[in-house]
C-alpha cells in the first residue's frame, strides 16, 4: 500500500507540473483518470466494498486522494466552459460516481467517520459533494439539508481559510439558500480575494459588487469598477475571458445572480429586463450601453438567443 501512495503522490507531482504550464485540462483529466483507476483498483485488492473501504480511517489517504479529483474536475468546469461535454471530462465524472456506489450509504459512513478522522475538511467536502451529487444539483436540496452543509463549509471555512475549493463550494450552496444574504456573500468572496489573484475569485467578488450597485450603493458601484479593471488584468490568458458566467435575474440580492446553465435550461425566462442607454454602436454584434453607471457590453450570442439581462464581458 505504501508503494502505491508513493507512486501516485510521485506521477501526481509531474500532472501538477504540467498544470503549472498552462495545460490545465490535460493535466488535470490525466490525474483524475490515474486517481480513479488506482483507487478502484486498491478496492477490489482489498476484497471490501467500496462502501467499507471508505469508511475506514485508515484509509483517508484514498478519500484525500478522491477529494482532490473532485477538486480538479470542478477547477476544469470553472475555466474550460466549453469543454464540459468533453467526453474526458464526462468520463471521469461517470467514473467517479462509481467508486461511490449507494449515495446515501456513503454519505451516513463519512458522517460517522467525520469526527475520528483527522483531515475534517476534507471529509465536509465530500459529504456536501454527494448531495449535490445526490440531488443534482444545490438549487434543488431542501432547507433541512442546505442548512448543514452550509454549516460544514462554515467549519471548513474556519479551519482552512485559504482554500478557495471551500469558498467555492460555500458561494454554490449559499446562491441557493434562502437565508443567505448578498452581504453574507460579499463579506466571504472579498476575503476570499484579499488571499489569491484567482480569477474566479475576482470575478464573482466584482459580480456581487455590481448587484449591490445596482441597488444604488455608489461605493460598490466604484468598487466593481476596480474590480472589473483587476479581474480583466488576471483574465488575460483566461481561455473564455469573454464569456458571461452569471446573469442578472428576476430575484433580490444573491438570488438575483442566474447562472448560464441555469438560462440554458429555462431558456432565459428568469432573467431581468434592463433600461441603458448607447454610448458605442459598431455592429450589431458590438456595442457598449451605459446601465446604471456601469458600461455593458452589447454581445451577438446573447441577442441571438433572446437573453434580456446584461452581460460585463471581461472576467
Amino acid at each position: 500500500m505504501e508503494e502505491v501512495k508513493v507512486l501516485a503522490n510521485h506521477a501526481g507531482s509531474w500532472f501538477k507540473r504540467s498544470r503549472d504550464h498552462n495545460n490545465l485540462l490535460h493535466g488535470s483529466i490525466s490525474h483524475v483518470e490515474m486517481i480513479i483507476h488506482m483507487s478502484d483498483d486498491v478496492v477490489k485488492i482489498s476484497g471490501l466494498t467500496h462502501a467499507e473501504f471508505f469508511k475506514r480511517p485508515s484509509n483517508q489517504w484514498f478519500l484525500a486522494c478522491l477529494d482532490l479529483a473532485e477538486g480538479l474536475l470542478e477547477s476544469v468546469k470553472q475555466t474550460h466552459i466549453e469543454e464540459e461535454t468533453n467526453s474526458y471530462i464526462t468520463h471521469c465524472e461517470s467514473d467517479l460516481k462509481k467508486l461511490y456506489m449507494d449515495l446515501n450509504i456513503v454519505i451516513q459512513n463519512l458522517n460517522n467517520l467525520l469526527p475520528s478522522i483527522s483531515n475534517k475538511p476534507m471529509i465536509r467536502r465530500q459529504i456536501v459533494r454527494l448531495y449535490r451529487e445526490k440531488f443534482k444539483d444545490f438549487s434543488k436540496i431542501g432547507t433541512k439539508n442546505l442548512n448543514y452543509i452550509m454549516e460544514l463549509l462554515k467549519d471548513n471555512l474556519m479551519e482552512e481559510p485559504d482554500n478557495e475549493k471551500n469558498i467555492y463550494l460555500w458561494f454554490q450552496v449559499a446562491r441557493h439558500h434562502p437565508n443567505v444574504t448578498l452581504d453574507d456573500a460579499i463579506e466571504y468572496l472579498s476575503a476570499w480575494s484579499s488571499r489569491t489573484n484567482q480569477v474566479q475569485a475576482l470575478y464573482y467578488y466584482y459580480v456581487l459588487m455590481v448587484l449591490k450597485g445596482m441597488e444604488g450603493y455608489e461605493f460598490e458601484k466604484s468598487r466593481a469598477k476596480r474590480l472589473i479593471e483587476a479581474c480583466a488584468k488576471e483574465a488575460e490568458k483566461f481561455p473564455y475571458k469573454t464569456f458571461c458566467f452569471e446573469w442578472f435575474g428576476i430575484g433580490e440580492g444573491l438570488q438575483s445572480l442566474v447562472h448560464h446553465r441555469m438560462i440554458d435550461e429555462a431558456g432565459g425566462n428568469q432573467l431581468r429586463t434592463v433600461r441603458g442607454i448607447v454610448t458605442e454602436y459598431k455592429h450589431p454584434g458590438n456595442g457598449k450601453i451605459e446601465v446604471n453607471g456601469f458600461e455593458v457590453f452589447f454581445k451577438r450570442r446573447a441577442s441571438e438567443r433572446n437573453y434580456k439581462g446584461f452581460s460585463q464581458q471581461r472576467g
